[in-house]
């Protein structure tokens, strides 16, 4: 018999150690909080974390892919696996069914590996591969929406309050310059009937008495409409204001159990204009939207809002189930003190008049029809920023 024994301790304790090694590194990534994953060239998961596997099965579907080209788009194509690439706070959004939308901030890096194939032992090969790290800020993202649905909230409601007191102020002037009118018209024809003998008559120094202090009381009311506050003029995003103006009014829907349909363009192209006043404008609409739908008898309450853009404009359609508006109104409404909503003091008839206003100031076009859910299709267009 012959026996051949061979020394395997080296071996055994570089086995052992490459053993423990990994196992303290899983143990390691596992215990991070943060989502890890590593990457090869070719897009394959050679390492990821408990974290990570929360992640995809929150998603429903692994989140690399959409890790992937959410870093493309913000990187403008410069983010690649075969390449050197360093990723610093790219903040990206990710959606989990259960849970709605999440934030991160991702951070990556590329680590530079040999190529273990035995065909490269004389030649060594290296290879990319990528280390992305998110770190979940969906709570400081939330709590810092809350506050700027909040900051949003009270600017809108300084807004409207500012409108409702031209308004009322308006309306009082409407109201008084009729019977002013009245009283000059009848001192002119007084006048005309006495002739010289104007001087004499008691009711007709009363009457113009009446038309000076009516002149003066007019002007005083003038003087005190406020005056629109100008807003600098820049870049916008429809959507984002949209956004924005349903959020303002989503305790409305909510509460008249409206089936609210948001159907905006991916990438909608900007346009150039005022915020605040935009802003304003999309929430008017959507109020008159809700009121509608509540004054209406419908069977279903629906509110639908979609934006699209083409031929130079971007187009906001608001189409709701409420009442709508008469064929031979459509144009009327747009006058300031007109209101289709007999009995409802609430509405002074201003509000499609700044809608008209804003959008005009925009140099866009406004336009009223029939919607699919037998209510009011309001249609804006809007020019794109040059």
């Amino acid at each position: 018999y012959l026996g051949m024994h061979r020394d395997v301790t080296e071996v055994h304790r570089l086995k052992n150690q490459a053993i423990n090694q990994k196992s303290m590194l899983e143990a390691v990534v596992d215990v991070s909080p943060s989502v890890t994953v590593l990457i090869n060239d070719q897009g394959e998961i050679i390492l990821d974390n408990l974290a990570y596997k929360a992640l995809a099965s929150d998603m429903g579907a692994e989140p690399i892919k959409e890790i992937f080209t959410i870093l493309k788009e913000r990187t403008r194509g410069k983010f690649a696996l075969d390449q050197r690439v360093e990723v610093k706070g790219i903040e990206i959004e990710l959606f989990c069914p259960s849970m709605g939308t999440r934030w991160f901030t991702c951070f990556g890096d590329s680590i530079t590996i040999d190529d273990e194939a035995i065909d490269h032992f004389f030649n060594p090969v290296s290879r990319q591969c990528t280390l992305l790290v998110l770190n979940e800020i969906t709570e400081i993202r939330r709590r810092q929406d809350e506050l700027r649905l909040h900051s949003l909230k009270e600017l809108v409601a300084e807004e409207e309050f500012i409108q409702a007191l031209g308004e009322t102020y308006h309306g009082a002037i409407h109201q008084l310059e009729q019977p002013v009118n009245l009283i000059a018209a009848a001192v002119t024809m007084l006048e005309k009937r006495l002739g010289n003998s104007t001087g004499q008559d008691p009711v007709l120094e009363a009457m113009k008495l009446a038309h000076q202090t009516g002149q003066e009381a007019l002007k005083s009311l003038t003087s005190m409409v406020p005056t629109n506050r100008v807003f600098p003029k820049t870049t916008v995003n429809v959507n984002q204001l949209l956004r924005e103006a349903i959020s303002i009014c989503s305790t409305r829907l909510s509460s008249a159990g409206i089936d609210f349909n948001w159907q905006p363009e991916k990438t909608l192209p900007g346009i150039w204009g005022q915020e605040t006043r935009l802003r304003a404008m999309f929430k008017q609409l959507i109020d008159n939207a809700i009121e509608a739908i509540e004054m209406g008898s419908a069977q279903y309450r629906v509110l639908e809002i979609a934006t699209r853009s083409g031929n130079g404009f971007v187009n906001i359609e608001i189409m709701d189930s409420g009442s709508g508006i008469p064929e031979n109104l459509e144009l009327k409404v747009f006058e300031p003190f007109f209101s289709t909503k007999e009995g409802h003091s609430s509405r002074k008839g201003m509000g499609l008049a700044m809608v008209h206003e804003v959008v005009n100031q925009h140099a866009g076009m406004v336009s009223l029809g029939c919607s699919r859910f037998g209510g009011c299709n309001v249609s804006i267009q809007l020019p794109l920023a040059v």
